[in-house]
């Protein structure tokens, strides 16, 4: 059994993240998709992908796209290439 430091040592060997930057980009590109798809509020959204906060689900999508989550529109265009699969 690998150990949780050996575990994310190799993680960032193969994939050159840690592992929980990795689940934190893909739980924000899997918002952004639902955003684009539906016209659910943010946090409507992103309540049941893990963000336990509002201020929280605003952090991580000020970060990727340098906009406030809560500025981001319900309902956007084509998901600019973004997938929900890593």
């Amino acid at each position: 059994m690998m150990s949780r430091s050996g575990f994310s040592l190799k993680f960032c060997t193969l994939v050159s993240e840690t592992p929980i930057s990795c689940v934190s980009q893909w739980r924000v590109v899997l918002a952004a998709d639902q955003l684009a798809a539906t016209a659910h509020a943010v946090f409507t959204i992103v309540l049941p992908l893990g963000y336990a906060s509002k201020a929280l689900s605003v952090l991580h999508f000020t970060e990727p796209w340098a906009v406030p989550g809560d500025s981001m529109p319900s309902r956007r265009g084509p998901s600019r290439g973004h997938t929900a699969e890593l």
